[in-house]
């Protein structure tokens, strides 16, 4: 069911010529958010801008009752000045940027241009499944959030590493007692610097900025080598000398940074657990023999019959 303001149903059920247009919200994984609007001006609903700089249109779509993921292709035309994380649509899409991005699609009315206040009709919610470039522009396929149910993904993978995030609920450790503050010296949008930081202490980490052109974001940190602080994502502004952030330390996800963060009973690993590789091989080799069962899970060597039997292919 749609819900939309009094407003908005008066304007509908006046007839006449309806002045409209869609507002799409995309929301990285990351946290940056781009609003545009189809129309050619732009809009501003509930203290959001939406702007009318990038050119996009969107195929049509079904809705339906049911558990059938509705889909829909959103296709955005890169004018190659239109910057995204620093850098233009082609080259974003292309470094994964908008992978699992959230998108959000809404349908307003108006009595006049720009006139925003019967509000908007929530139209489409879904998640970036696949993100393409074809020939100077960019197909976003975007499915429902209800496709998420066919992800096949188990409660707890049987892994080495963690599978807690740090700092999680899971997890339990308090992030606060390894943040820090600092102040930047420069650097680029995906290199900030800063003195004062200690050669690979803040791996995997996060970092916050706090004031500057970046206030606000946030974004991971592949490691920290000489001052620099290498970000798996790049700033939307160069950092400027003197801008403050907080840098919050990583985890490695492994038994050892656990037992570190003297944390080891929260560790949800399984390192111990024998790679695939082992199961096939069996146990360890006995030189020599020229018989065997094939039943003992023992990988015996002397013949190829035995051999074979040994990695479990009991090939002739």
């Amino acid at each position: 069911m749609k819900i939309v303001s009094t407003a908005f149903q008066n304007l509908l059920a006046a007839g006449g010529t309806l002045l409209r247009a869609d507002l799409i919200t995309i929301t990285t994984q990351v946290g940056v958010v781009y609003r545009f609007t189809s129309a050619d001006i732009d809009l501003t609903v509930g203290g959001n801008t939406y702007s009318h700089a990038l050119k996009w249109s969107r195929m049509g779509t079904s809705q339906r009752i049911g558990t059938m993921p509705d889909q829909i292709d959103i296709e955005l035309y890169d004018d190659g000045v239109l910057q995204f994380y620093g850098t233009t649509l082609m080259t974003a899409v292309a470094a994964g940027l908008f992978n699992g991005a959230t998108v959000q699609i809404d349908k307003l009315v108006m009595p006049t241009w720009g006139d925003t206040s019967p509000g908007i009709c929530g139209w489409f919610l879904g998640y970036v499944s696949t993100p393409k470039s074809i020939a100077g522009k960019v197909v976003l396929t975007v499915k429902s959030m209800i496709g998420k149910l066919a992800i096949a993904m188990p409660r707890t993978v049987i892994q080495p590493s963690c599978n807690n995030a740090f700092g999680d609920a899971s997890c339990g450790f308090n992030v606060a007692t390894v943040t820090f503050s600092g102040t930047c010296t420069g650097g680029t949008q995906t290199q900030p610097t800063a003195s004062g930081l200690t050669d690979h202490q803040f791996d995997l980490g996060k970092i916050k900025f706090i004031t500057g052109a970046n206030a606000g974001v946030t974004r991971s940190i592949k490691q920290n080598v000489g001052g620099v602080i290498y970000l798996a994502y790049p700033l939307p502004n160069v950092p400027a000398n003197g801008d403050t952030f907080n840098i919050q330390q990583g985890c490695l996800r492994t038994q050892a940074a656990c037992s570190a963060y003297n944390n080891l009973p929260r560790l949800k690993s399984t390192p111990y657990v024998p790679v695939a590789e082992t199961a096939l091989e069996g146990g360890p080799g006995v030189a020599g023999s020229s018989a065997d069962t094939g039943s003992s899970g023992v990988s015996i060597s002397g013949s190829t019959t035995t051999a074979k039997r040994g990695l479990g292919t009991y090939q002739s």
